[in-house]
């Protein structure tokens, strides 16, 4: 059986690629948000972060330079988990 490809639609919310981005896949209720940690104060202001999705939380390292650390997480009400990370 031949797998069909996917769509991914990308949403630069402050209009920077280093900025919070959502991603949607079609045909699928969640979101995707990739966000600087600076940032996470930021995201929870969007009320799409209230459904159900995985987040990433990218930082600089401290512990290897020129490297970055990045958390991924997994929620059904958004916007409650990612109140559980420091900003």
């Amino acid at each position: 059986m031949q797998k069909r490809g996917r769509q991914i639609r990308l949403f630069y919310v402050d209009g920077q690629h280093n900025g919070i981005v959502r991603a949607e896949l079609m045909n699928w209720t969640g979101y995707v948000y990739a966000a600087p940690r600076a940032s996470l104060k930021q995201l929870l202001e969007k009320e799409d972060a209230y459904g159900s999705g995985i987040y990433f939380l990218i930082s600089k390292s401290q512990e290897l330079e020129g490297r970055y650390s990045v958390y991924v997480g997994e929620t059904v009400n958004g916007i409650q988990r990612m109140q559980h990370h420091d900003y």
